[in-house]
């Protein structure tokens, strides 16, 4: 097996300042066409949003680990406004930005909107009760959406924390190795 790492734009080592979600979509399209076969991604916040969009087209993967994603798009457009104190108007905004700028209503970004679209692949979701980027409440729904997913929450470890927890590491690979030892 290779391990391949993704710093996505503007995160991490990566280049740039500023990013979006069509710009980490086309990343994970790309990596999903250069690796055909993929056994498992791991990914964390609007990297598990990414590649749920870009599995609605690709389906490689085999196996799929998603931690700190938000579904809900009303829900992060409101934890976003309450990190910020944005108004409402800001909020509405944002909104007609994404659609005229992408032609596409900005809650299509968010599971509920394309669930039916993605091939069944085994999921792990892995969520902190305290996560203040993205609440504990998405990933129930997320589990929910997609009856071939499996559940794991954690506690104070916040957004990302969760990253470098010793269960979450041994929990993500021993959901990876089962399935492909069977």
């Amino acid at each position: 097996y290779q391990v391949i790492a993704i710093d996505q734009l503007a995160h991490g080592k990566s280049k740039g300042k500023r990013t979006n979600i069509i710009d980490f979509v086309n990343v994970m399209k790309l990596v999903l066409e250069k690796f055909k076969t993929i056994e498992g991604v791991i990914a964390h916040s609007m990297g598990g949003v990414a590649t749920l969009l870009a599995l609605r087209e690709e389906t490689s993967i085999k196996n799929f680990v998603c931690i700190s994603a938000p579904t809900l798009s009303d829900k992060i457009l409101n934890s976003f406004k309450q990190r910020i104190k944005a108004s409402d108007k800001v909020i509405s905004n944002i909104k007609d930005y994404v659609q005229n700028r992408y032609e596409v209503d900005f809650k299509d970004f968010f599971l509920p909107a394309f669930q039916e679209e993605l091939p069944k692949i085994d999921t792990l979701i892995i969520h902190d009760t305290d996560d203040s980027d993205v609440s504990i409440e998405d990933a129930k729904v997320f589990n929910k959406l997609l009856p071939h997913s499996e559940l794991l929450i954690t506690e104070k470890l916040g957004h990302t924390r969760i990253l470098r927890n010793e269960k979450v590491i041994i929990s993500t690979v021993s959901f990876l190795t089962k399935k492909n030892l069977n």
